[in-house]
């Protein structure tokens, strides 16, 4: 068995490394991580022009169509370079599992502009009270047509720039439903949470 990478998948490593090592400079990083934001709009940008932001997501949308090998090379670029940009939360917390799980509306709705650089995601799966995803203390109570969401998520990777945030919740019935949050739209609330790890710092608590 050859588990040695193909050459599509070497190349798509190198066009990341190449990009990173142009733009995530320690300079650079020194300088966005004392920003507000704590993102760098310009490398997010390039790794855009290079469709790399949808190297993993459905061709339809303008995607290229790969899968999660692909997802966890570029992953490893961006670890490798210490990058301000918020690679994981937008496509592996929040746009792969709308291409997986979303209806028709959400996916034409977010997919393309991640793609594109245009919209950031995120994924509230941690709780400070349940440390199992598939079983979360946040509940969901139907509001007329709508949905009504209570709870706290900790550990939100880059939700003060997000559009939207995917968060599961407890439906009734041992059921579990997803919903893309706007977390800055009415009755949320997001507290900055600070850690050591780059990837932690720009992380939230998300109560709704």
């Amino acid at each position: 068995m050859n588990f040695a990478y193909s050459d599509d998948q070497k190349a798509l490593s190198e066009l990341a490394r190449k990009i990173l090592a142009d733009k995530a400079t320690h300079e650079r990083i020194g300088a966005i991580e004392k920003s507000e934001s704590g993102f760098d709009q310009e490398i997010w940008a390039e790794l855009a022009k290079a469709n790399l932001l949808g190297a993993c997501l459905p061709e339809e949308f303008g995607g290229s169509g790969l899968g999660m090998l692909e997802l966890w090379l570029l992953l490893e670029e961006i670890g490798r370079a210490v990058a301000p940009v918020p690679f994981w939360a937008t496509l592996a917390l929040g746009a792969l599992p709308i291409a997986e799980f979303g209806t028709a509306q959400q996916k034409a709705a977010c997919l393309p502009g991640v793609i594109a650089a245009e919209i950031i995601l995120s994924g509230a799966f941690e709780e400070a009270d349940a440390d199992d995803p598939a079983r979360p203390s946040t509940r969901a109570v139907r509001d007329g047509a709508a949905w009504r969401l209570s709870g706290t998520k900790i550990c939100v990777p880059a939700a003060h720039i997000a559009a939207r945030v995917l968060v599961p919740a407890s439906v009734g019935g041992g059921r579990v439903g997803l919903f893309l949050v706007d977390p800055k739209g009415p009755g949320a609330k997001l507290e900055m949470q600070r850690a050591a790890s780059p990837s932690r710092r720009s992380g939230c608590r998300a109560r709704e």
